[in-house]
C-alpha cells in the first residue's frame, strides 16, 4: 500500500476514537516470511492479507500467509490492489478477487485497495463503484475501500459512503478528513511499524468492530461456513438447556450481561474469554448452562 512517513508505532487495543479499536497490520509478499504466532503475541488482533494485484497476479505469499495467520488464531481479512482503468475491467478484477478468497475462512470484510493512477475523478468513482458493487453482489457482504486521505477527501463522492472506509494518513493521531464519510472503519497510521515476527517495516492499522463480518445477518454462502444462532436460543441438544447469544456489531460483554441478568465474569468464564474487551460480531457466546 502507498507509503509515507510516520513518527513511531504505537500498539494499543482499547476504547479510543469513541469506539472499541483493534490493533492490526496489513501484509503482502513484501513483508517476507512471517511468524504469525509472534505477531499475535505482540498484541496484534487483525491481519489483512493481500490476495492479488490487478486482474491476474496472485500474491505469491497469499496462501502461506493465510494458512499461517489462521493457525495463529488471528482475525483475518483480504485485500486486493486493483489496477482497473474501466468499469468492465473493475468488474473482471472483482470476480478474480472473489474466486481467490471465496473458499477461505475470513473474519473481516474484503477490501478494494484503490490507489489512483492518472484517472479523472469521475472515472475513479465509476470504477470504484463498479468493483465494489460487483464484489458485494458476489459475496453478499459490504466491502471496504482502502485509499489515502487526500483521495478520500478530494476524489471519492458521497455515492461510495455505503461502503466501509479504510483510510491511510501517517504522522497524525486521527485523519485530517474522512471526506464524505462520517468516520473511518480502518485507519492505517504508519508504514514504518515494528512487529515481532516480521523483519523490516510494517503497515500498522487500527480497526473498529465494523470490519468484522456479521454472519448472523449476512446471506453470504461464499465465505467461511460459520454457524450462527438467533439472538437467544436453546442448544440444539434435547438434553441441554444451554442459552447462547450471537454477538452483534456494537455489543459489549457488559451490555450482553445486563440483557441476561448475569455478569461479565460469568460469561468470560463460560467462554474462556481472557480479554472481556475483545469480542467479535458473529461469534456465539454461552450465556448459561
Amino acid at each position: 500500500m502507498k507509503k509515507l512517513a510516520f513518527l513511531c508505532a504505537l500498539f494499543i487495543s482499547s476504547t479510543v476514537f469513541g469506539a472499541t479499536t483493534y490493533n492490526g497490520i496489513d501484509v503482502s509478499k513484501w513483508s517476507g516470511t512471517i511468524d504469525f504466532t509472534s505477531v499475535k503475541d505482540d498484541n496484534i488482533d487483525i491481519v489483512y492479507i493481500r490476495a492479488a494485484y490487478g486482474g491476474s497476479y496472485e500474491d505469491p505469499n497469499f496462501s502461506t500467509n493465510y494458512t499461517s495467520a489462521k493457525d495463529a488464531d488471528l482475525k483475518i481479512g483480504f485485500y486486493h490492489y486493483i489496477t482497473a482503468t474501466s468499469t468492465s475491467e473493475a468488474e473482471t478484477q472483482a470476480e478474480y478477487f472473489y474466486n481467490l478468497i471465496k473458499d477461505k475462512d475470513q473474519d473481516c470484510v474484503p477490501v478494494m485497495d484503490f490507489e489512483l493512477t492518472g484517472l479523472s475523478d469521475s472515472d475513479a468513482n465509476e470504477i470504484a463503484e463498479a468493483y465494489l458493487s460487483k464484489l458485494e453482489s458476489l459475496m453478499s457482504i459490504t466491502p471496504m475501500i482502502y485509499s489515502n486521505e487526500s483521495t478520500v477527501a478530494d476524489v471519492f463522492d458521497s455515492s461510495l459512503t455505503k461502503y466501509l472506509l479504510w483510510i491511510a494518513e501517517y504522522g497524525v493521531t486521527e485523519p485530517k478528513s474522512t471526506g464524505n464519510w462520517d468516520t473511518w472503519d480502518g485507519f492505517q497510521y504508519s508504514d514504518t511499524g515494528s512487529v515481532s515476527g516480521i523483519s523490516g517495516n510494517v503497515d500498522m492499522d487500527y480497526f473498529k468492530d465494523t470490519v468484522f463480518i456479521d454472519y448472523s445477518s449476512s446471506s453470504s454462502t461464499s465465505t467461511t461456513s460459520t454457524t450462527s444462532t438467533s439472538s437467544s436460543t436453546s442448544s440444539s441438544s434435547s438434553s441441554s438447556s444451554t442459552v447462547t447469544y450471537t454477538i452483534k456489531r456494537g455489543d459489549t460483554l457488559s451490555s450482553i450481561a445486563k440483557k441476561y441478568d448475569t455478569t461479565v465474569n460469568k460469561i468470560s468464564e463460560l467462554n474462556n474469554i481472557s480479554n472481556p474487551d475483545l469480542i467479535y460480531s458473529g461469534e456465539t457466546l454461552i450465556i448459561s448452562e
